[in-house]
């Protein structure tokens, strides 16, 4: 689920990928994941880089909002974790 804030923060999937050392197709794949569990298309690639959709934007703002808490969507989805 962080990736997706890291991801919303820097707008681009090669940029958010460098600082926590993974691949970009590895983040690709795991945002891929996140929307497929969520049933919500997150982020849009534009030729100006990735842009979070309206979708995305809320995600990343309750997940800010209790980053502790966990997510009573998300649970038994077996590619995410709270961290």
């Amino acid at each position: 689920m962080r990736l997706a804030v890291i991801t919303s923060q820097h707008r681009s999937l090669r940029q958010a990928a460098e600082p926590i050392n993974i691949r970009q197709s590895t983040l690709s794949r795991r945002l891929r994941d996140l929307e497929y569990c969520l049933g919500s298309v997150l982020f849009e690639q534009t030729s100006g880089g990735t842009r979070p959709t309206i979708e995305g934007q809320e995600f990343s703002k309750r997940r800010n909002a209790s980053s502790k808490k966990p997510m009573r969507l998300l649970f038994g989805c077996p590619y995410l974790r709270t961290s």
